[in-house]
């Protein structure tokens, strides 16, 4: 009979966390070092996408000086936007070169250490949600490394429902 392990796949415990009090902060929390821990980060965001205005909207970030919640993106005449939000694909840039035509602020970026890019559009009833966005070093995201990561969307999708819950509620 095969062993069964009693560890979870996923750490931190998020059923634990979304249960407590302070959502979706304590959740979104969780979720970062799940990504962490699969897919790997120095940077991880949230953005919602306004498609007429061309802007994404972040809503929760692991870095708040240098880019904070609700502040808005311009979304960079190029085709990410056809890629990640219409067709669905993650897309992986391993080098600045790779993400220049794609990210207004890339020099700002790079300024930062943050030399790949990793997103991850959330897609549920094939609408986006939004996305999670990943940045580090140089060569970063191998295919492994993106696959574990692609694997939390369930997740990620909750997370970006907590927040449209919240803003129902009042942000309460």
């Amino acid at each position: 009979m095969p062993q069964t392990s009693t560890k979870s796949a996923i750490e931190p415990d998020l059923s634990g966390l979304l249960a407590a009090k302070g959502q979706p902060n304590a959740y979104l929390e969780g979720l970062a070092e799940a990504y962490r821990a699969t897919a790997g980060w120095s940077m991880l965001t949230l953005l919602v996408f306004d498609e007429k205005r061309r802007v994404g909207r972040r809503i929760f970030t692991t870095d708040p000086v240098n880019y904070p919640v609700s502040s808005e993106k311009a979304m960079a005449e190029s085709d990410w936007g056809d890629r990640v939000l219409k067709r669905h694909e993650v897309f992986v840039a391993n080098r600045p070169e790779d993400f220049k035509p794609h990210y207004i602020d890339w020099e700002k970026l790079v300024g930062m250490g943050l030399l790949s890019a990793l997103n991850y559009p959330i897609v549920v009833d094939s609408a986006v949600l939004g996305t999670v966005n990943l940045m580090a070093g140089s060569n970063y995201y191998s295919p492994p490394r993106v696959e574990a990561g692609r694997r939390l969307a369930p997740l990620a999708a909750l997370g970006f429902l907590l927040i449209e819950r919240s803003a129902r509620q009042g942000g309460k």
